[in-house]
């Protein structure tokens, strides 16, 4: 089993390319697959259900 560190902080943007490494030390960079500006903000608030109920509250 190998696990992995995404390496993203608060500046996240729409179709950034972000570094990986893992658990081994190995470095690399992926691009991230948040298209729009929709997906991004459930991804800073936690997810769809977490966005949704902050919205409505």
């Amino acid at each position: 089993t190998e696990k992995f560190n995404i390496l993203i902080d608060d500046s996240l943007t729409v179709k950034q390319i972000v570094e990986v490494e893992t658990d081994s030390g190995i470095k690399f960079k992926v691009l991230t697959r948040i298209d729009t500006n929709v997906e991004l903000n459930y991804i800073k608030n936690g997810g769809i259900l977490n966005y949704m109920i902050r919205k409505f509250l």
